[in-house]
């Protein structure tokens, strides 16, 4: 009987090995969402990748209902082929109490639910306010169209497209890129 027990527990050690080197050797899925936390530095890289390709950068916050009544309109917009698409998160607002890692979780489960897989989801590190003064924004909802050569092409944002609905890809966004 201890024979029978000693085959039986090699073999589920030696099943358990041969899973867990197979779970090793595979990267995860196209389909997973993922979040990197990046600083302004950080995003210029992204930016730097993306040249050749026209990009929208969508900078929200889960504290911004609309900004997330739009977001399902970029991961939708990230399904066409002539365009790269950006979420950049502020959520961090600068406090010491709260770092930028802190959001990670809360932005993550959000970003799953709009299951936003084609899309580049960055979380900024530095506080909200510093990023509106990189992008020369005065708040979000707020997107940001490069060309291929990595310029700023426009900035959509509620004060720059008048009208009381603020930025809409719809109204806004694809024409622009549609004329581009």
């Amino acid at each position: 009987m201890p024979n029978h027990l000693t085959h039986g527990i090699v073999l589920l050690l030696t099943i358990c090995q041969l899973s867990c080197r197979k779970a090793d050797e595979n990267p995860p899925s196209a389909d997973q969402v993922m979040l990197k936390l990046v600083d302004w530095q950080g995003f210029q890289e992204v930016i730097n990748q993306k040249r050749g390709q026209m990009v929208v950068v969508d900078i929200w916050s889960t504290s911004c209902t609309p900004c997330m009544k739009e977001f399902p309109h970029l991961v939708a917009l990230s399904q066409r082929k002539d365009v790269q698409c950006i979420s950049l998160n502020v959520d961090y607002v600068g406090l010491n109490n709260k770092p930028p890692s802190s959001y990670r979780d809360h932005v993550l489960a959000f970003l799953k639910q709009q299951q936003a897989d084609q899309v580049h989801n960055l979380l900024a590190t530095i506080a909200d306010q510093e990023v509106y003064e990189h992008f020369e924004i005065d708040s979000i909802p707020a997107v940001v169209v490069y060309d291929s050569r990595g310029q700023i092409v426009r900035r959509l944002t509620d004060s720059s497209v008048g009208g009381s609905d603020g930025v809409s890809y719809s109204k806004h966004v694809v024409p622009l890129i549609d004329s581009l």
